[in-house]
């Protein structure tokens, strides 16, 4: 793991305690190169959704029961997954393109799992990626995820490259 993985890991260990505690993950966007806390999931039972065929295939080859569906779909498939424990979506919310869309995706996690992780860059990343669902579309700042619900940890400064905005919302503890 590289400093930036372990400090990421470090900030979400010390905000939901018991994160490792459960048996039924969702894990929304892995891919090959970016599969935050794989060997913490190793062993237990997780579903990994992701929306591009080609990094399906590869997750399967490693051995991940992958869903190929995009996760602001479902509210059109209710029913379609089982109830998860704990749904991960790491740096994924600030990749749809626009803030009306991500907050549909994150309300449909939110029916779907008791807990609910979300993690993207704090604020403004220019970085854009060759493949149109890595992309960093949206600024997200820890009101966006407040105003859902969600309690809120920061790493870095806001608008910095390498920067976390983590968010946590768990339904017995829903305000």
């Amino acid at each position: 793991m590289d400093n930036i993985e372990i400090e990421r890991q470090k900030q979400l260990e010390e905000c939901v305690q018991d994160i490792w505690e459960y048996e039924k993950y969702l894990y929304v966007g892995a891919n090959k190169n970016r599969f935050h806390f794989k060997r913490m999931l190793r062993g237990k039972n997780v579903d990994v959704v992701e929306i591009d065929k080609e990094r399906c295939e590869e997750l399967r080859r490693d051995d991940w029961n992958v869903l190929d569906i995009d996760i602001a779909d479902y509210t059109d498939r209710a029913g379609f997954l089982p109830f998860y424990e704990v749904a991960i979506w790491s740096h994924g919310p600030s990749c749809m393109v626009s803030y009306l869309q991500a907050i549909k995706a994150i309300n449909n996690l939110k029916r779907f799992a008791d807990i609910v992780v979300l993690m993207c860059p704090w604020g403004r990343y220019e970085a854009k990626a060759g493949n149109l669902y890595d992309t960093n579309w949206l600024a997200l700042y820890p009101d966006f995820f407040q105003d859902l619900g969600f309690d809120t940890s920061c790493l870095g400064g806001p608008d910095v490259n390498g920067s976390n905005l983590l968010s946590w919302w768990r339904r017995d503890l829903e305000r």
